[in-house]
């Protein structure tokens, strides 16, 4: 019996999620960035690219990976405005504009939208967006 290939595609994903929403001139016109890591005196609004899961999915013939990217927008403007109108529908255009880059021989096969929230933070200024994106990613 032979092995099925197994492929790990996280950091590829996040490299090409990085890459889309760090180079969207609509997304970079409303936030100070986009991060893996942010120190405390980045200035808001800004993006951080969080937690990432990964399991195998493949067919008989390739192998592949499910994705799912936890994208945190943080925001000091008083209530959720400034994320839900501003910044989460920029992201969600930026991801479904057309397929991310991953890298040769891998093809995103889907991309959407998993989950989104807010939360007031315990300091009651700043504000938190979550949200969670699936991608299903195959060997080509």
């Amino acid at each position: 019996m032979m092995n099925k290939k197994e492929i790990s595609t996280l950091g590829m994903v996040k490299s090409g999620v990085y890459q889309r929403l760090s180079q969207d001139p609509s997304l970079n016109a409303v936030i100070n960035g986009v991060f893996d890591n942010v120190d405390e005196k980045t200035p808001y609004p800004y993006i951080v690219l969080g937690a990432m899961t990964g399991s195998p999915w493949g067919s008989k013939t390739s192998a592949g990976q499910e994705v799912t990217l936890t994208i945190h927008t943080w925001s000091d403007y008083p209530g959720d405005e400034e994320i839900l109108i501003k910044i989460h529908p920029l992201i969600l255009e930026a991801i479904s504009r057309e397929p991310i880059d991953v890298g040769s021989g891998l093809s995103v096969m889907l991309a959407r939208l998993e989950m989104e929230e807010t939360l007031e933070s315990p300091d009651g200024m700043t504000r938190q967006g979550i949200i969670r994106f699936r991608f299903r990613i195959m060997e080509v």
